[in-house]
């Protein structure tokens, strides 16, 4: 299986963001694991990551006490889809600005396909 990894989206994107626990403005991205996915040498992909301060990454992670509780940890899966989710709008957005620099239609439009496509067509209605 091919896990999906983004050093920008792990070091420039995510620590964009508060703490989802707390609300510290000094956050890292962690990894949230889930159903057994997580564990030494099987890490889950970058999008599962969620904005958090070291002291609650730790906490998430069993290494300080006490764990996260259900509340906090329901709290680091909305912060992990609301960041994946502002990534995915923000890198469709300008894909669309880049499309409308450059004069791009979306794909399948009249304008965007090939002359030999069109001629083909001529062809088979001709003859």
């Amino acid at each position: 299986m091919v896990t999906w990894r983004n050093k920008a989206y792990l070091h420039d994107w995510v620590p964009q963001f508060v703490c989802c626990v707390c609300g510290e403005s000094n956050t890292v991205a962690a990894h949230v694991g889930g159903n057994g996915t997580k564990g030494m040498s099987c890490k889950v992909p970058d999008y599962q990551t969620a904005p958090l301060c070291q002291t609650c990454h730790d906490r998430l992670d069993g290494r300080a006490l006490p764990p996260l509780d259900q509340a906090e940890r329901e709290r680091v899966f909305w912060g992990m889809v609301e960041c994946a989710g502002q990534f995915i709008a923000d890198r469709l957005d300008s894909e669309v600005k880049r499309r409308r620099k450059f004069g791009q239609r979306k794909p399948g439009s009249r304008a965007s396909q090939s002359p030999r496509l069109k001629m083909g067509e001529r062809r088979r209605r001709e003859g």
